[in-house]
């Protein structure tokens, strides 16, 4: 659709009078669909959010009650901005338009959000938003280092999702450090409509002799209320250089014909003295230090 550039004369509109008018709410959905659907540049996302002022009378509170309500296919333009962002960008523009309009957010609103990262989790978004976030709980993404800044912290992101297995990829920078620094480094996630809380821990019993191990260990969190739920989960860790270390572990067992969900959380225990130990390996022997890879659930 091409964006008008003439300047509409301001005309008072209650954000009821535009979502009762369909040609007003049509032309919204199509405007904001560009910045939605398309790859779009800061500059084009500040023009969409200008049409969508004009069409909304001119009125930025008009604009911001209009934007959190759910007339885009029952969600808001918040929730399709974020679940349909570039995979390989952490800062979608029409986001920052979004909440540069859309002001103080309702919960409502705010919970349309979390619904949204509850299907495309990004670390490093949901950090960028979360200070928004005042209505609804929130995750701690990251345990707290003593490695301060954004370049040390750990980043989750979801690369797919069908039905009822997910893909999260993550990068752990300065890994070894960390673990040393901190005696252990954790983050939460969303993924399966539950959250999950994955911690990387040093195996310090004294059987083990000789340099010391990490290991994983991954919990997963439900709301209140719910059951822990049986899944499995596919660890893979790459190198640059296309080493590739892999392994499938399930926090449950099957005992005559029943299921059994064990006490979280679940442990995954690394094999292989290459990766395990606190030795220079090609895992994390790149220039940021960085353990690399990926984690599929499957419920």
């Amino acid at each position: 659709m091409a964006l008008t550039t003439d300047v509409t004369p301001r005309i008072h509109l209650e954000p009821s009078q535009v979502l009762n008018d369909d040609n007003r709410v049509k032309r919204l959905v199509t405007t904001l669909s560009e910045g939605i659907f398309y790859g779009i540049d800061e500059k084009k996302a500040s023009e969409i959010l200008q049409e969508c002022l004009k069409i909304c009378g001119g009125s930025n509170e008009t604009l911001s009650q209009v934007l959190q309500d759910k007339f885009f296919r029952g969600h808001t333009p918040f929730y399709w901005a974020i679940t349909n962002k570039n995979p390989q960008s952490h800062d979608p523009p029409l986001l920052k338009e979004l909440i540069l309009y859309g002001g103080a957010l309702t919960k409502a609103t705010q919970e349309d959000i979390m619904e949204a990262f509850r299907l495309e989790f990004d670390s490093v978004l949901y950090e960028a938003v979360k200070p928004n976030l005042t209505a609804v709980d929130t995750l701690n993404t990251c345990s707290p280092s003593f490695l301060q800044g954004d370049e040390f912290r750990p980043v989750v992101t979801a690369s797919s999702h069908t039905g009822g297995i997910t893909t999260l990829c993550f990068d752990i920078p300065r890994f070894f450090d960390r673990l040393l620094v901190d005696g252990k480094l954790s983050f939460q996630f969303y993924a399966l409509e539950s959250t999950f809380c994955l911690k990387a821990v040093i195996d310090s019993r004294e059987e083990l002799g000789g340099r010391p191990k990490w290991e994983f260990d991954l919990e997963d969190q439900p709301p209140s209320g719910n059951q822990l739920m049986p899944f499995m989960v596919a660890l893979s860790i790459h190198s640059e250089v296309g080493d590739q270390y892999s392994h499938d572990y399930r926090n449950y067992e099957c005992l005559n014909g029943y299921l059994r969900v064990l006490s979280p959380p679940l442990n995954m225990k690394i094999y292989g003295s290459d990766l395990a130990e606190f030795y220079r390996n090609p895992y994390t022997a790149n220039d940021r230090g960085a353990l690399s890879g990926k984690l599929t659930l499957t419920r």
